[in-house]
């Protein structure tokens, strides 16, 4: 997903999924099953987070830590990271700046399951609901530990200096 966004001004439209199938690793939704339920996939999970939390111009990344695959954007006093930590094994951790403005707080919302052999069907379907957690304003504070594995979109608000 991140590469489709950091490329988005010769791709125009591309997605990471078939939108329904049977398959685990590339369908978006799982249409009704035997008892009606409906439910995203991994890949739609993510699909739907980094579109409900996403800006309208890009944004270079400068540097990122090794293991972290980072995309920005924003809209007016709004920047928007999508970050997926690679690593399989080992959390990272990443300080979080913008060039030329002060984050006055924020939110992330993390898709980060304890086993990443967990796995979504109709009796949870809510496994990769993604949690919010408040970004402090403190700049002293403005890092986090992505654990292994996870996807997250951080939503910052800003003021230029």
């Amino acid at each position: 997903m991140n590469i489709y966004q950091r490329h988005g001004a010769r791709v125009k439209i591309a997605t990471a999924a078939d939108f329904q199938g049977n398959r685990w690793t590339n369908t978006a939704v799982m249409l009704p099953t035997p008892r009606g339920a409906s439910y995203l996939m991994p890949v739609g999970s993510i699909a739907r987070l980094f579109k409900r939390y996403n800006g309208k111009q890009a944004v270079d990344v400068k540097s990122a830590p090794s293991g972290l695959d980072i995309a920005a954007s924003r809209t007016g006093g709004k920047f928007y990271l999508h970050v997926a930590n690679v690593e399989y094994r080992k959390s990272v951790v990443a300080s979080i700046a913008v060039a030329n403005a002060k984050i006055t707080g924020g939110r992330v919302f993390a898709i980060e399951p304890e086993d990443l052999r967990t796995y979504v069907d109709e009796d949870q379907p809510e496994v990769f609901k993604p949690k919010e957690t408040a970004l402090p304003a403190d700049p002293a504070q403005q890092q986090w530990r992505f654990a292994p594995g996870s996807v997250c979109a951080i939503e910052l608000d800003v003021e230029d200096v």
